[in-house]
């Protein structure tokens, strides 16, 4: 008990688990015949190792990765006491799809919450919504459609600032079901892993070393596959991951100083820097016809192509085709940090508001208990300039709290303000999950409006490439479906076991093996224990009051808000029905758009409505906290463009 507890490489968390695992079963111990205790003690022997433990996991259905070689590369070893120069093989952690597909679908409630068809109204929700659906003859087969999303990013597993920075850096692969309700995509449970490698062997071999593999696997799944005794079909639909990461697949070049840096668009690096037309941007799309072309001239400075690739082996799917832009890396982890930086810059000289004054209202802002572990950093500066340095979800905040912040000290004739309040205007319709085709003509317009204003306010700036990006956003949409699904926010958030992992284990020989099968396990573990739905719950007080409820992964408190019917209300208790299930009893708010602050200030209802809600919330399903700007005003922001009832303008 005193080596586990003084391990350094167990927490104490993970002591206290074992230790009460232990205490239970020496107290079971009493009650358990002779006949029962051998067959303990023949199973405790059958789990005795490491390998006696992975042999039964597997017999249950674990998947473990595949050692697969895909080429070599020139190390410099010691042999007989001398230093030499040897090839060595280049391996890749593999994790088959087909194999990860037939253990999920063994789940049947599971199976159940595939989307099969499309929305039967004119609104956009998903990729079967768009027009790449419609134009993929696949679709029409029978069976059990599977639509699968690829997405790829390298990790830094040892420290980014230390001596080993850039060595042990990997590369990962993980997939995703396209065709699910929503509330799934956030689980991690739902992010599967395909493939671990060493990021030196990626850049020596290229991606194509891993998406042949790939390929291999979802050619045959194109042509159906029997799997628990139901058809199963399907295709790669997106790729997803940052700008230089999707570059790299695709076989574009990997800078973006480049003549032609754009995935999305054959314009030239001055005329993505100058064009403020989304129509102008999506004229000259890469098509697949163009960029097989491309792909056989290989002309790196006149098209950017600097090699083909091998998903375009795919019948139905073609990678130029994909047009899937990451908002989170475009505008969380780009455009939104640029320009806050140089709107709070220029504030800052007019004496709108200092470094000082801003830190103090990040610091003791109340961002109630939805975003308070998400609450932003304070700011620097750095050669007299704002430096924000925030994540993507802390940036997130920010972005959406500044405003109530400082935004009535702002004077309404700012053009700076109004750069700030049309970007935000594009960022609440970007993580809109709901879209019509004038939504998109509106985001359109509005992508258009900012980056002529941008330049106008900043004549010595040009457009980033991720502002550029923002001018594809509209046409991304109406292609497939909304930008959300694509995010790489979710799937991020699975690195950080890869770190854990990394940092626990202390032996970087073979880190792609290592962080692979603690992936493997925890899925399996998941899975087995059916931790793949959301968390509907309801918490309750010790006087067996309702306090709070989980629904969809969301927890809703007392005096947070909810919306129902394009109508805010604050939730005042919660009662079950007949089945068990929890209504809302809400107090219906009047919520009045304050474009200053771009947000709702909220009031109670004159005369008072209470209102009983049984969810699901299908408009917004998230809970809202009350935030109160500078002046006492109390207002919810949500996090994207939502119409509320006793609203004035857009």
């Amino acid at each position: 008990m005193l080596n586990l507890q003084a391990n350094p490489r167990v927490n104490l968390t993970v002591a206290q688990d074992v230790i009460s695992e232990v205490t239970t079963l020496l107290t079971n111990m009493s009650s358990i015949s002779e006949n029962s205790w051998q067959s303990t003690l023949s199973l405790a022997q059958a789990v005795s190792t490491e390998h006696r433990r992975l042999g039964l996991f597997t017999s249950e259905g674990l998947i473990l990765p595949e050692t697969r070689k895909v080429g070599q590369r020139t190390e410099t070893c010691r042999v007989d006491g001398s230093i030499q120069q040897m090839q060595v093989d280049c391996e890749i952690q593999y994790i088959p799809i087909l194999k990860t597909l037939e253990y999920i679908l063994r789940n049947p409630l599971f199976c159940h919450e595939i989307i099969i068809k499309k929305s039967s109204d004119d609104l956009m929700r998903s990729f079967s919504d768009g027009k790449r659906h419609a134009s993929m003859p696949i679709w029409s087969s029978k069976g059990l459609p599977i639509q699968i999303k690829l997405y790829q990013d390298d990790i830094e597993v040892a420290n980014p600032l230390g001596a080993n920075h850039g060595i042990y850096k990997l590369t990962q692969y993980y997939f995703s079901i396209l065709n699910m309700p929503t509330q799934y995509h956030a689980l991690l449970a739902h992010h599967h892993l395909v493939c671990v490698a060493m990021a030196s062997d990626i850049k020596l071999h290229s991606h194509n070393c891993v998406t042949s593999h790939i390929v291999d696997e979802l050619a045959e799944l194109e042509c159906g596959v029997l799997m628990n005794g139901v058809n199963v079909f399907g295709t790669l639909v997106a790729l997803s991951g940052d700008n230089l990461g999707l570059n790299s697949i695709i076989g574009l070049v990997e800078s973006f100083s480049a003549t032609h840096y754009c995935r999305f668009c054959l314009l030239s690096k001055s005329m993505c820097q100058q064009t403020t037309s989304c129509v102008v941007a999506n004229d000259a799309r890469r098509t697949h016809e163009t960029h097989a072309q491309h792909v056989e001239d290989i002309d790196v400075r006149g098209t950017g192509v600097t090699r083909g690739c091998t998903l375009d082996e795919l019948k139905f799917f073609k990678a130029v085709d994909s047009f899937t832009p990451d908002i989170m890396h475009d505008i969380l982890e780009g455009v939104a940090k640029l320009e806050l930086s140089l709107v709070l810059d220029c504030l800052i000289d007019k004496k709108v508001v200092s470094l000082h004054l801003l830190n103090q209202y990040i610091d003791t802002f109340d961002y109630g208990y939805i975003d308070s572990q998400n609450h932003p950093r304070l700011l620097t500066s750095y050669s007299g300039k704002v430096a924000i340095k925030q994540s993507a979800s802390g940036m997130w905040c920010l972005f959406r709290s500044l405003p109530v912040m400082i935004g009535e000290s702002v004077p309404d004739s700012s053009h700076e303000w109004e750069l700030l309040r049309l970007l935000s205007e594009i960022t609440a319709l970007a993580f809109r999950p709901v879209h019509s085709l004038a939504s998109t003509k509106y985001l359109d317009f509005l992508v258009e409006e900012h980056h002529t204003l941008f330049l106008q306010i900043f004549p010595n700036k040009t457009l980033t490439p991720k502002q550029h990006n923002l001018l594809h956003y509209g046409e991304a949409i109406r292609l497939n479906g909304p930008l959300t699904q694509y995010s790489a926010m979710r799937s991020e958030a699975k690195h950080q076991l890869a770190k854990i992992t990394s940092g626990l284990s202390c032996n970087f020989r073979n880190i792609p093996l290592t962080v692979a099968r603690k992936y493997q396990l925890v899925s399996f573990s998941d899975w087995r224990q059916n931790r793949i739905f959301p968390n509907n719950s309801m918490e309750r007080s010790k006087h067996d009051e309702v306090t709070s409820v989980n629904l969809n992964g969301s927890r809703f408190t007392l005096g947070s808000v909810f919306i129902s019917e394009k109508t805010a209300y604050q939730l005042t208790s919660v009662v079950a029905n007949e089945d068990g299930d929890p209504v809302f009893v809400g107090s219906a708010l009047d919520a009045e758009w304050n474009p200053s602050i771009m947000a709702y200030t909220i009031s109670e209802a004159n005369p008072p409505i209470h209102k009983h809600i049984t969810p699901p919330l299908s408009e917004y399903p998230f809970p809202l906290c009350i935030w109160r700007s500078t002046s006492g005003l109390r207002c919810i922001v949500p996090r994207y463009k939502i119409t509320l009832s006793n609203t004035e303008g857009k």
